[in-house]
């Protein structure tokens, strides 16, 4: 257990700094006094050199175990995730890439294994895609991220890898996201963000007295669904398509309440509800 190994870890360390004062103080304070005794009772000084030699044994010993508790530990720390109990991903990340970065490494810049990971066709294949398109998603996933990857290799060759010119070229390249909504449907990208263990269902968990949303009867525990006619998996989804149109027109939002399918009408704008983002999977809904 983690927890027992490094309170062993820290009582170790303790003793260990606890006999080496005790040495210290004890070499410093009765070194001399010894000497002067050992001239009148060589007995005693026979017991004193094996009284160091026992500590010096003790010491030994409690080195050698601070040393394999230290090893220990940080072969746990390796191995525990550090995103561990970690809140759900931001709801506006919900477009990140299904394929992970190629050139990933620690802080300190040492390169960690990678542990094996589920293929993406088998993942988006899980998740209800048909095998045939699954594997076509993940051939454009893969040719995106490679775009990326060229990119980064130029602009590091060429001396402008952590220059502006750098970042704008990044974000004129296409998201996945964004890519696969396009080219295969809001269904296919409804599964996709599942698969990827990302939120795609907007859960609302309260209303703002008097607002827009209450007034429609929009109440905590409903998940919308669409708004004007447009799917949204986001929050980041939900606020764009508040801040488009003309300001007031009357557009209706879909929702589901208890498995149910129902529909609000509310004036296009800020609907005045606090929200958050969960994961489902695709279905009705």
């Amino acid at each position: 257990m983690a927890w027992l190994e490094r309170i062993l870890l820290s009582a170790a360390a303790a003793s260990l700094g606890a006999l080496i004062t005790l040495l210290w103080v004890g070499d410093a304070s009765t070194g001399n006094a010894a000497r002067d005794a050992a001239e009148k009772d060589p007995a005693r000084l026979a017991r004193l050199a094996e009284d160091v030699a026992a500590q010096a044994d003790m010491l030994a010993q409690l080195t050698a175990d601070n040393v394999a508790l230290t090893l220990r530990l940080r072969v746990l720390e390796r191995a525990s995730p550090a995103t561990a109990g970690a809140a759900p991903a931001d709801a506006d990340s919900a477009g990140a890439s299904l394929a992970a970065d190629s050139d990933r490494s620690s802080d300190a810049g040492e390169e960690l294994p990678e542990p094996p990971e589920v293929p993406v066709a088998e993942r988006l294949a899980r998740a209800g895609i048909e095998p045939a398109l699954a594997a076509d998603i993940e051939e454009r996933l893969a040719a995106m991220e490679m775009e990326r990857l060229y990119l980064r290799d130029q602009a590091t060759r060429e001396g402008w890898r952590n220059s502006e010119r750098f970042s704008t070229a990044m974000d004129g390249l296409a998201s996945p996201a964004e890519v696969l909504r396009g080219e295969f449907g809001d269904a296919v990208y409804d599964q996709y963000l599942y698969a990827n263990g990302q939120g795609n269902r907007i859960v609302v968990t309260s209303t703002l007295q008097d607002s827009p949303a209450a007034q429609a009867g929009i109440r905590a525990g409903d998940t919308v669904l669409s708004y004007a006619g447009a799917r949204v998996f986001s929050i980041g989804d939900l606020q764009t398509a508040t801040a488009g149109g003309e300001p007031g027109a009357s557009v209706v939002v879909e929702l589901l309440r208890d498995g149910a399918r129902w529909y609000a009408t509310v004036p296009r704008g800020p609907l005045g509800v606090r929200l958050d983002i969960m994961r489902e999977a695709p279905g009705p809904g």
